[in-house]
Protein backbone atom coordinates (compact mmCIF):
# COMPACT_ATOMS: atom_id res chain seq x y z
CA UNK A 1 0.00 0.00 0.00
CA UNK A 2 1.44 3.38 -0.93
CA UNK A 3 1.45 5.94 1.83
CA UNK A 4 2.71 9.52 1.96
CA UNK A 5 3.30 11.61 5.07
CA UNK A 6 1.87 15.14 5.06
CA UNK A 7 4.40 17.56 3.61
CA UNK A 8 6.52 14.79 2.12
CA UNK A 9 7.59 15.17 -1.50
CA UNK A 10 5.76 12.78 -3.75
CA UNK A 11 7.98 10.08 -5.18
CA UNK A 12 6.11 7.82 -7.62
CA UNK A 13 7.95 4.66 -6.62
CA UNK A 14 8.09 5.30 -2.86
CA UNK A 15 6.07 2.88 -0.74
CA UNK A 16 5.96 2.24 2.96
CA UNK A 17 4.95 -0.77 4.98
CA UNK A 18 1.81 0.09 6.93
CA UNK A 19 0.55 -2.24 9.65
CA UNK A 20 -2.95 -3.55 9.12
CA UNK A 21 -4.96 -4.22 12.27
CA UNK A 22 -8.49 -5.48 12.77
CA UNK A 23 -10.85 -3.15 14.63
CA UNK A 24 -11.81 -6.16 16.77
CA UNK A 25 -8.19 -6.43 17.92
CA UNK A 26 -8.09 -2.77 18.98
CA UNK A 27 -11.34 -2.53 20.93
CA UNK A 28 -11.51 -3.91 24.46
CA UNK A 29 -14.32 -6.43 24.88
CA UNK A 30 -16.16 -4.34 27.49
CA UNK A 31 -15.67 -0.96 25.75
CA UNK A 32 -18.81 0.27 24.01
CA UNK A 33 -18.31 1.70 20.52
CA UNK A 34 -20.86 4.27 19.36
CA UNK A 35 -19.61 5.13 15.87
CA UNK A 36 -17.16 3.68 13.35
CA UNK A 37 -16.10 5.66 10.29
CA UNK A 38 -14.52 3.55 7.56
CA UNK A 39 -12.40 5.08 4.83
CA UNK A 40 -10.37 2.05 3.92
CA UNK A 41 -9.27 2.78 0.39
CA UNK A 42 -11.72 0.42 -1.36
CA UNK A 43 -11.24 -2.23 1.33
CA UNK A 44 -14.43 -1.45 3.25
CA UNK A 45 -15.71 -5.02 2.99
CA UNK A 46 -12.51 -6.32 4.56
CA UNK A 47 -12.66 -3.63 7.25
CA UNK A 48 -16.26 -4.61 8.08
CA UNK A 49 -15.14 -8.24 8.32
CA UNK A 50 -12.39 -7.20 10.74
CA UNK A 51 -14.95 -5.41 12.91
CA UNK A 52 -17.61 -8.16 13.13
CA UNK A 53 -17.36 -8.76 16.90
CA UNK A 54 -17.37 -5.02 17.67
CA UNK A 55 -20.34 -4.43 15.35
CA UNK A 56 -22.33 -7.34 16.82
CA UNK A 57 -21.58 -6.36 20.42
CA UNK A 58 -21.85 -2.53 20.31
CA UNK A 59 -24.19 -1.98 17.31
CA UNK A 60 -22.42 1.32 16.44
CA UNK A 61 -23.48 3.68 13.69
CA UNK A 62 -21.30 3.11 10.63
CA UNK A 63 -20.15 5.86 8.30
CA UNK A 64 -18.75 4.13 5.22
CA UNK A 65 -16.88 5.75 2.37
CA UNK A 66 -18.98 5.35 -0.75
CA UNK A 67 -17.34 3.32 -3.47
CA UNK A 68 -18.28 1.47 -6.65
CA UNK A 69 -19.37 -1.68 -4.79
CA UNK A 70 -21.82 0.06 -2.45
CA UNK A 71 -24.35 -2.72 -3.08
CA UNK A 72 -21.80 -5.27 -1.87
CA UNK A 73 -21.12 -3.24 1.27
CA UNK A 74 -24.84 -2.90 1.99
CA UNK A 75 -25.28 -6.64 1.39
CA UNK A 76 -22.63 -7.31 4.04
CA UNK A 77 -24.29 -4.98 6.56
CA UNK A 78 -27.95 -5.99 6.09
CA UNK A 79 -27.41 -9.48 7.62
CA UNK A 80 -25.95 -7.70 10.67
CA UNK A 81 -29.21 -5.77 11.11
CA UNK A 82 -28.08 -2.53 9.45
CA UNK A 83 -29.84 -0.34 6.92
CA UNK A 84 -28.65 2.75 5.05
CA UNK A 85 -30.37 5.83 6.45
CA UNK A 86 -28.66 8.72 4.71
CA UNK A 87 -25.44 10.39 3.79
CA UNK A 88 -22.77 12.19 5.81
CA UNK A 89 -21.13 14.30 3.12
CA UNK A 90 -20.14 11.80 0.42
CA UNK A 91 -20.28 8.85 2.86
CA UNK A 92 -23.15 6.45 3.55
CA UNK A 93 -24.57 6.20 7.09
CA UNK A 94 -25.79 2.79 8.25
CA UNK A 95 -27.59 2.16 11.55
CA UNK A 96 -28.95 -0.90 13.26
CA UNK A 97 -32.39 -0.66 14.76
CA UNK A 98 -33.91 -2.81 17.50
CA UNK A 99 -36.26 -4.40 14.98
CA UNK A 100 -33.23 -5.38 12.90
CA UNK A 101 -31.11 -6.56 15.82
CA UNK A 102 -29.44 -9.90 15.22
CA UNK A 103 -27.48 -11.75 17.87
Amino acid sequence: MAFRWAGERRTPDATYEVPVLRIDDLVLADSPVVLIQLDAGRKQRQAITGAQATIRCSRPGLIVETVRDDATIAANLVPLGYAPVGMVGPNALFVAGPERDVS
